[in-house]
């Protein structure tokens, strides 16, 4: 892939068939304790959201069932998620090598998934991993030699979830429960 696949004249953060800028950056982690307290107390994002769930999708063509914790906060506007596998399904999260702090994959936002595929495809990238959702789903894809490239088409729902996580990071004093289920989303969006 070439350098200039990332840049565009105005210099967005997106490959240049990209809907969307870069919209969240993800790590795949060993110790979830030592990575929020990085991500919390040192460079000051969060609150932290999430759960432990079982996802279905495929990994390299084939059916996988993982198992994960994926916690999600903010850093100002950009999105953070920390993930951690807890069994041997084969997926992107299980065999990766890169560390425990070095950048897992990115993210960027689609309204049509497979028309993004397609471009992913033609533009050299290799397609490992999927998710299927409801009004929606991801794609990882390799391209090149750096972090896994996620494309996500997001329902409207999960969209404002995000919108409602935003908010609590601004909200946050920085102190006060660093890491909150998912269903504070709900309570959150009734007090505002």
């Amino acid at each position: 892939m070439n350098i200039q696949t990332l840049r565009s004249p105005a210099l967005a953060m997106k490959p240049r068939w990209a809907e969307s800028e870069l919209m969240q950056i993800a790590f795949i982690t060993d110790d979830m304790q030592a990575s929020l307290d990085y991500w919390c107390g040192v460079m000051g994002a969060g609150p932290f959201f999430g759960e432990r769930l079982v996802v279905d999708g495929t990994y390299m063509g084939k059916p996988s069932r993982f198992d994960i914790t994926a916690l999600i906060g903010y850093w100002g506007d950009l999105q953070v998620e920390l993930l951690t596998q807890h069994n041997d399904e084969p997926s992107i999260y299980r065999d990766w090598d890169g560390g425990p702090f070095l950048l897992h994959h990115v993210c960027i936002l689609t309204s049509d998934i497979e028309a993004t595929r397609a471009k992913m495809v033609a533009d050299g990238g290799e397609v490992v991993q999927t998710i299927n959702m409801p009004g929606g789903g991801d794609i990882y894809a390799r391209l090149g030699r750096g972090p896994y490239l996620q494309a996500a088409q997001i329902p409207e729902g999960v969209r404002a979830l995000s919108d409602v996580m935003r908010q609590a990071a601004r909200d946050w004093d920085g102190v006060t429960d660093p890491v909150r289920p998912i269903s504070f989303v709900s309570e959150y969006q009734r007090q505002v």
